[in-house]
């Protein structure tokens, strides 16, 4: 799901330049504060499964069998292995998703909702992720219907547009009485 958050700050700076700072703290503190125990207990050991097995697992032990044809994965991730083109896993993944932000950056400065923008990163990830499986699909459709139920019970989502997403940010009461949002 980190993949979703360079799409949220785009929404954020766009709706609200000033306040971006004071938001970007909030998620930074909200981010940090889930993983601050862990961490603590074992800083290393974080780094190492966060950041460097991952890659190192996936290459020794899942690629080789991905290299197989047919299995139950989706994804550039197998087609690229699938091909020996190991070294282009992470430059695709990398392209694919600075142009999806980019493209967000562009429709979410004209208006567009943010919701769309965020399943299409999710996507763009899970067609470049490491371990391309097919069940990562799941979470870009739940993210859209999510967004979809909310749109139901709430009315037209796309009306409020990035100010619910500010309200949301921090529970600011003060943004939303500046847009005369229901309490």
């Amino acid at each position: 799901m980190v993949a979703l958050i360079p799409v949220f700050l785009v929404a954020v700076w766009t709706a609200d330049r000033g306040g971006f700072p004071r938001r970007r703290v909030v998620l930074t503190v909200t981010m940090a504060a889930a993983l601050a125990p862990f961490i603590a207990w074992d800083a290393r050991a974080i780094w190492d499964s966060m950041v460097l097995s991952y890659p190192r697992v996936m290459s020794e032990a899942v690629w080789p069998v991905l290299a197989r044809p047919g299995l139950e994965t989706i994804g550039v991730t197998e087609w690229l292995v699938e091909r020996h083109r190991q070294q282009l896993v992470a430059p695709v993944q990398v392209i694919a998703m600075v142009a999806v932000y980019a493209v967000a950056w562009r429709a979410i400065r004209r208006g567009s909702h943010p919701l769309p923008w965020m399943a299409l990163a999710l996507f763009a990830f899970s067609m470049t992720t490491l371990y391309p499986v097919h069940y990562l699909y799941y979470d870009v459709l739940l993210l859209l219907i999510s967004g979809a139920m909310v749109e139901a019970l709430e009315g037209d989502f796309s009306t409020d547009g990035p100010r619910s997403w500010l309200v949301s940010a921090d529970g600011d009461r003060r943004a939303c009485a500046r847009h005369d949002c229901e309490r």
